[in-house]
C-alpha cells in the first residue's frame, strides 16, 4: 500500500486526489448522481438521498473505483454497505437500517451522517466485498410480471405443462412463481382486484395494472413439469451467508420487499430447485435437449442480458433458432430494450407509474420452425406494476 493511500484512509476527504484518479471518481459520482435523479425518485427515498450525498463527497467514488470499475458499482457499493449493517446489527447505521426498514421515515432523521462514519471507519471492511463481490438480485416481485407471461406460452402450446429454465436465476426464487399468491389492480375497474396462483401463499405479491390492455391472467397458474436454473455463480438458499447477501442487495426502505424475500427463501429451503453453474450460453442448448420431444421449454431471464455481450446475445438468439426448428420453445425476457435486439418496438410508451426507465416484458416463441417475437407489456424493474401492450392474446 502505498504512502498516498495509507494516509487517504486515515483523512480520506482532507487528501488530494491525483487527475487521473479525480476523472474516474467523477464518472462514479455521476452514475450515483444519475441514479438519484432517474431511478430513486418516488421508489427508494433513502438511496436517493444518499447517493447525492456519495456524489458530493468524490472521495467515495475515488475508493470505490480503487476497488472495482463494475458499471454496477454504485448499486454494489450500497449493498456492501447494507451487507456490513446485516453482519453487525450493533452498528449505529444497522439500528437506524432496521428501523425504516420496519417502517420509520428514512430521511428523519438524517441517515448520512451515520452511514458517511461507516464508510469512514470500516473501509476496510467494504474494500473487501468489493473486491470480491458482484450485484445479485432475485426479485420474486417479477413473478407477477412473469406468471401472465408464463400463461401465454402455455395457451400457446395447448396448456401443456411447462419446463421452466431460467436464465441467471441466482437462487431461482422465480422458479416458484406458482407457489405465490399474487394480486392484480386496477383503479377504476370494477372487476379489480383479482388474486390468483397459490391463495393464502406466505409469498403475497401486488401489482398494479396501468394502461387500457390486461392481461389474462388465469385463476390458477400455468402447469409446470420441471424446473431448471442456470447461473454463473448460483445461490444456495441453504447457505445463510448466501441469502444474507442478497438481502443486502435489497434496498433498505422497501420492507415488502425485504418480508417477501424472506418467505421466498423459506418456501425454497423446503424444496431446493435444481441449479447449474456456468455461462447459459454453454449450457441452455443441452438443458433443452434433454427435455421430452413433446415438451414446451419455457425459458426466461429478467435483468440479465444486459450483462451478456452483444455477441453472447446474438449466439443465445442463434442457438434458440436452431433448436426452435423441430421443438416448441418460449423466451420470456424481462430487461431494458435495448438488450433484446430481436423483439419489434413496443407500439406505444409506458403508461405506467412513473419510472425512469421501465423494464419491456417480451416474449419469443418457438413453434417447430415457425418463429414470433411480441412486445407483452411495461413493467416496474421490481415488478410493482404492469402496462400490458398486446391486446391479441387474450
Amino acid at each position: 500500500m502505498s504512502a498516498r493511500y495509507r494516509a487517504a484512509v486515515t483523512a480520506p476527504a482532507d487528501v488530494p486526489l491525483e487527475p487521473e484518479e479525480v476523472e474516474v471518481a467523477a464518472k462514479v459520482a455521476g452514475i450515483f448522481r444519475w441514479l438519484a435523479e432517474s431511478e430513486f425518485p418516488g421508489y427508494s427515498p433513502l438511496y436517493e438521498h444518499l447517493a447525492l450525498r456519495i456524489a458530493d463527497e468524490l472521495w467515495i467514488p475515488a475508493f470505490i473505483s480503487r476497488h472495482t470499475r463494475s458499471s454496477y458499482a454504485a448499486i454494489l457499493f450500497f449493498a456492501c454497505v447494507r451487507d456490513l449493517t446485516l453482519t453487525e446489527p450493533d452498528l449505529p447505521l444497522a439500528k437506524r437500517y432496521a428501523e425504516i426498514t420496519a417502517g420509520a421515515d428514512p430521511l428523519v432523521p438524517d441517515p448520512w451522517p451515520l452511514f458517511r462514519e461507516l464508510v469512514v471507519e470500516r473501509r476496510d471492511d467494504l474494500g473487501r466485498r468489493l473486491d470480491t463481490r458482484t450485484v445479485q438480485t432475485n426479485e420474486v416481485g417479477r413473478s407477477a410480471a412473469l406468471l401472465p407471461a408464463f400463461d401465454v406460452i402455455s395457451r400457446r402450446f395447448d396448456c401443456r405443462p411447462l419446463h421452466l429454465i431460467e436464465i441467471g436465476c441466482s437462487a431461482g426464487l422465480n422458479l416458484g412463481f406458482d407457489h405465490y399468491e399474487i394480486t392484480y389492480s386496477a383503479p377504476g375497474d370494477a372487476d379489480s382486484p383479482w388474486t390468483v396462483g397459490a391463495v393464502g401463499s406466505p409469498v403475497s405479491l401486488t401489482c398494479d395494472l396501468s394502461g387500457d390492455v390486461r392481461p389474462h391472467l388465469p385463476t390458477n397458474a400455468p402447469e409446470v413439469a420441471s424446473r431448471l436454473g442456470l447461473d454463473l455463480a448460483p445461490v444456495d438458499v441453504t447457505d445463510a451467508d448466501a441469502m444474507r447477501w442478497l438481502e443486502a442487495c435489497i434496498w433498505p426502505d422497501m420492507p415488502q420487499r425485504v418480508s417477501r424475500f424472506r418467505a421466498a427463501v423459506e418456501l425454497a429451503r423446503a424444496d431446493p430447485p435444481e441449479v447449474r453453474r456456468g455461462n447459459a450460453v454453454d449450457l441452455v442448448a443441452d438443458a433443452i435437449r434433454a427435455l421430452p420431444a413433446d415438451g414446451v421449454a419455457c425459458l426466461d431471464s429478467t435483468w440479465v442480458l444486459a450483462y451478456f455481450s452483444p455477441e453472447d446475445r446474438a449466439e443465445l438468439a442463434r442457438l434458440l433458432d436452431d433448436l426452435g426448428a423441430d421443438r416448441a420453445i418460449g423466451y420470456v425476457t424481462a430487461e431494458y430494450e435495448s438488450t433484446v435486439p430481436w423483439l419489434p418496438p413496443p407500439r406505444r410508451p409506458s403508461v405506467g407509474t412513473v419510472h425512469g426507465r421501465p423494464t419491456l416484458l417480451g416474449l419469443g416463441i418457438w413453434d417447430h420452425g415457425r418463429t414470433e417475437h411480441r412486445a407483452l407489456a411495461w413493467m416496474q424493474p421490481h415488478g410493482q406494476w404492469l402496462d400490458w401492450l398486446d391486446g391479441s392474446l387474450m
